[in-house]
């Protein structure tokens, strides 16, 4: 691996090439400098919505967006900082149900979802403002610690006691795994493969692969998330 230094001058563009077996792309990143004081903020998830718009979710729950059009407007260069039109701060006060270390995903509707670690809400945002989502009171569970959406339209949900539910259609379904051999610890990250099967991974113990197109489940040892 290459280590590239990208503390340059205000103005620089940087053409980058990312190499991944069979798909390489290229990344262009221009620097800028930031006038005035700016808070520091630990990220702990990060989301690229369809229209190209920036998800951050920072470690204490809270949501900071980024829209690069705006902050490459020369316009609004004499209409006060770039940065300060760009970037919005939602939190608590914009209706938010926050807890920490949050989970983004972005179904096909454009919709943007928002889960979190132990306690907090599900949310959701339609363009315009944040619902939280009682979904325990649904006979689910509101913690999510991996979020993601299928090209199906469907958003999947995961969380600590084998918690797993999904999205779909305009209605929420509640997976029983109880009765499943499946790991006991929280749901950590998901992935869909090119089969589209869901893969689960659980802190610690095994991998589960979810064909969900013909309710299958297959559990593999030896793959354990520290």
């Amino acid at each position: 691996s290459e280590v590239i230094d990208i503390n340059k001058p205000a103005g620089t563009v940087l053409d980058l090439t990312v190499e991944r077996k069979g798909s390489p792309f290229e990344i262009v990143v221009t620097t800028e400098k930031i006038e005035g004081p700016w808070p520091h903020f630990r990220i702990h998830d990060v989301l690229e919505d369809q229209q190209g718009k920036m998800w951050f979710g920072l470690h204490q729950g809270e949501i900071l967006y980024y829209d690069p059009t705006i902050a490459q407007n020369p316009n609004n260069r004499s209409e006060g900082t770039q940065f300060e039109k760009a970037w919005r701060l939602d939190t608590q006060d914009k209706g938010l149900d926050s807890g920490v270390m949050p989970r983004l995903a972005q179904t096909t509707d454009g919709d943007i979802w928002v889960g979190y670690f132990g306690s907090g809400k599900i949310n959701r945002f339609d363009g315009q403002r944040w619902t939280p989502l009682q979904l325990r009171s649904m006979g689910g569970s509101d913690d999510g610690t991996a979020l993601i959406a299928t090209q199906d339209g469907a958003l999947w949900i995961g969380g600590g006691g084998r918690a797993l539910k999904s999205y779909r259609n305009g209605k929420w379904y509640f997976y029983d795994t109880s009765s499943l051999s499946l790991p006991t610890t929280r749901i950590f990250d998901m992935l869909i493969s090119t089969d589209k099967a869901l893969w689960l991974v659980y802190r610690g113990q095994e991998a589960v692969r979810f064909d969900y197109s013909e309710d299958r489940w297959s559990t593999f040892e030896g793959l354990h998330f520290h």
